[in-house]
């Protein structure tokens, strides 16, 4: 039986191995980058992660729709978001 993490290192694998184009789900997205799905939830709700995804029509309610990701998506939001400093960092943040 596979431990965690094997399964973990499996999923990011595939999800490399997949075309920019492709759609991903919450949780292959954050495989991808490394963070919980929860992390991408509430960057989701608070508007500062990457861009995404949701089915449902105009006045469609719930929260159970869908999400995707196109992994190119996922890959400008991390280059947007790349520093070389913790300097740079902390400007980024408004903490200087």
């Amino acid at each position: 039986m596979a431990t965690p993490a094997a399964i973990e290192v499996e999923l990011i694998n595939f999800v490399e191995a997949l075309a920019p184009s492709a759609k991903l789900t919450p949780k292959e997205a954050g495989a991808f980058l490394r963070v919980s799905q929860s992390t991408l939830e509430r960057w989701r709700r608070d508007g500062s992660g990457p861009e995404y995804i949701q089915s449902g029509g105009q006045g469609a309610r719930g929260t159970n729709q869908a999400v995707r990701y196109r992994k190119q998506s996922l890959i400008d939001w991390e280059a947007a978001h790349t520093v070389k400093s913790s300097m740079q960092a902390a400007i980024r943040k408004g903490q200087m």
